[in-house]
């Protein structure tokens, strides 16, 4: 019991980020250590291949800003876990959709994608229908948050597009952003998406 603890970062990237963005919103041990303690918690997914959405919406149109949520009439897995609330593993479904949605909504994350990190596509509809690639499926989803909660949400959610960044943890970690927020006692170096 480490008594002079006074930040977790929960991280990750690409596979492991998409663990990081699940278990912000539907893990327990923020909320039971808060319970105890004082602890600043931050996620930070990096590179994230796919998201956990809170509803049955997805984009209507990748390539139309500002973006537009409509329920798929292409893909009939959307919204299965782990992409979507229906059919959750037991953990999760523990949780409960409710304490999900609202846990997500006051976590502290940043979301950190590369420039270039243009690969990712996928014959998954589940994953697809996001977004074509890993750089789009997190400008979307980052979008839908604010659709699905509203502007509040980015109080606590922030997105930053790291400059030469391909799909590599290093060019993140080591960008001048990634370094502030692993390391720094705060984001000045990181230029967040409006």
């Amino acid at each position: 019991n480490n008594i002079n603890m006074e930040k977790i970062i929960f991280t990750g990237h690409s596979a492991g980020s998409q663990m990081v963005v699940r278990y912000a919103s539907g893990g327990r041990a923020q909320n039971n250590i808060l319970q105890d303690r004082e602890i600043e918690f931050l996620y930070v997914p990096t590179n994230t291949p796919s998201f956990l959405y809170l509803d049955s919406l997805r984009v209507a149109d990748e390539s139309a800003a500002p973006y537009q949520f409509e329920y798929p009439t292409s893909c009939g897995t959307a919204n299965y876990y782990k992409y979507g609330l229906y059919n959750m593993n037991d953990y999760m479904d523990e949780t409960g959709v409710p304490t999900i949605r609202n846990n997500y909504l006051n976590r502290k994350v940043v979301y950190l994608i590369g420039e270039y990190d243009i690969g990712g596509q996928s014959n998954n509809c589940s994953r697809s229908i996001q977004g074509e690639n890993r750089l789009l499926r997190s400008y979307i989803f980052f979008s839908y948050l604010g659709f699905f909660y509203d502007g509040s949400v980015y109080q606590n959610h922030r997105l930053s597009e790291i400059p030469t960044a391909f799909h590599d943890f290093e060019d993140i970690v080591f960008s001048d952003c990634g370094s502030s927020v692993y390391f720094g006692p705060d984001t000045e170096l990181c230029s967040f998406i409006d």
